[in-house]
């Protein structure tokens, strides 16, 4: 199914912050077992997840976001924290993009 364009903004918010619930309940859910839930959020990024859904291959646009390598440095970061370390909610944007 194809949402309507007007409808896609509510659509993705209402799920991102979904996951942000979810994650939380199993933050605290598992913390005592010694599990620790860290949830990545980026915002636009370089990948071809929505082409042809608003963004097209090559757009100038594209330019602005994250780069796969950012988000990926980004997880890479919270797996290395010392075992004594939780984080929760990690939120990054490019410098080019607005928040």
């Amino acid at each position: 199914m194809v949402w309507p364009m007007r409808l896609r903004m509510p659509v993705t918010a209402g799920t991102k912050f979904a996951q942000v619930g979810f994650a939380g309940g199993l933050d605290r859910e598992l913390r005592a077992k010694g599990v620790r839930v860290a949830l990545v959020c980026p915002a636009g990024t370089e990948t071809e997840f929505a082409i042809g859904a608003g963004r097209t291959t090559g757009s100038p646009a594209l330019a602005e976001y994250l780069r796969p390598d950012d988000v990926a440095f980004q997880i890479l970061t919270i797996m290395r924290q010392p075992l004594s370390v939780r984080s929760h909610i990690w939120t990054l944007w490019s410098m080019q993009q607005q928040s």
